[in-house]
């Protein structure tokens, strides 16, 4: 008899700890769908205020483009002048920030990431040994 009841005492704690098991799996996946929700409502507010932001900023610059050419023609250059230099003012611009992002650009390698998938097995110079280095040399 205290056997029987052994076994009725175990079958119930596995059943518990099963269904313990399958009701975490289902509030974990419950979770997961919350928050990914909450993320793609975050995402797309973000997408939209960057929207925004981009718009409000290329105005910006039209108008400080605009006004640098009235005080151009205020200061009784001709027009094409005043238009010839703000035109070099953003190309000027436009070389900086480009410089600037290909300079940036060679510091994205990764090189944490590398290490995980590529294992180093001692610590010689091993430049040639990831292949996505090849990637990033620019």
């Amino acid at each position: 008899m205290d056997e029987a009841n052994n076994n009725i005492a175990l079958k119930e704690i596995v059943s518990n700890i099963i269904q313990t098991y399958f009701k975490t799996i289902k509030d974990t996946a419950h979770l997961m769908g919350i928050e990914a929700k909450f993320a793609a409502k975050n995402l797309l507010s973000i997408f939209i205020l960057s929207i925004l932001f981009q718009s409000f900023l290329i105005i910006s610059w039209i108008c400080l483009c605009g006004l640098l050419l009235i005080y151009f023609m205020s200061l009784e250059w001709g027009v094409l002048y005043s238009l010839f230099i703000v035109t070099l003012i953003n190309f000027i611009s436009v070389i900086i920030i480009g410089v600037s992002l290909l300079k940036l650009k060679k510091n994205v390698a990764f090189a944490a990431t590398r290490r995980q998938l590529f294992p180093v097995p001692n610590s010689k110079d091993l430049s040639n040994e990831y292949p996505a280095s090849e990637n990033t040399k620019s």
